[in-house]
């Protein structure tokens, strides 16, 4: 007889299956001490748990550098499903209110 866990626990573990391809094709900003750090896309998911990463300059948005980043260091990351939302986000959404929160952090610090 299957319980409502059982169900739940069978769900969960076919989601995990499809993590390791989920987030390719992703748009993100990096978060790094709690500031951004990088933006760039996803790119690959060369072996479990580790994602191949095109990183773009912050000035012109060119792509700059690929990096492998390890999944778990990802959890704090803002993704987006394209170029246009991570734009966005930058110039008016909520990567722009963590910029600014931490922004007068910064400054009360002072």
């Amino acid at each position: 007889m299957n319980t409502k866990a059982q169900n739940n626990k069978q769900k969960v573990n076919i989601n995990k299956s499809n993590v390791s391809t989920a987030i390719v094709g992703q748009f993100f900003h990096s978060i790094q001490n709690g500031k951004l750090e990088w933006q760039g896309t996803v790119i690959g998911n060369p072996e479990p748990g580790w994602y191949l990463v095109q990183l773009f300059e912050w000035l012109m948005g060119q792509p700059n550098v690929q990096r492998l980043v390890r999944f778990e260091d990802m959890s704090e990351w803002f993704f987006y499903d394209d170029a246009e939302q991570m734009i966005y986000s930058y110039e008016y959404g909520t990567a722009k209110h963590h910029k600014s929160r931490n922004k007068a952090l910064e400054l009360k610090k002072q």
